[in-house]
């Protein structure tokens, strides 16, 4: 088992329109999943 794994939660509260800007925002910035 890999020890060294860590995992992180960032919570975001976006106005009706502009999630996909921070979709795409967060991916370019290393993110690997979103809902």
């Amino acid at each position: 088992m890999d020890d060294s794994k860590k995992c992180e939660l960032i919570i975001v509260v976006v106005k009706k329109g502009f999630s996909e800007k921070v979709i795409k925002a967060a991916q370019s910035a290393g993110a690997k999943g979103s809902t």
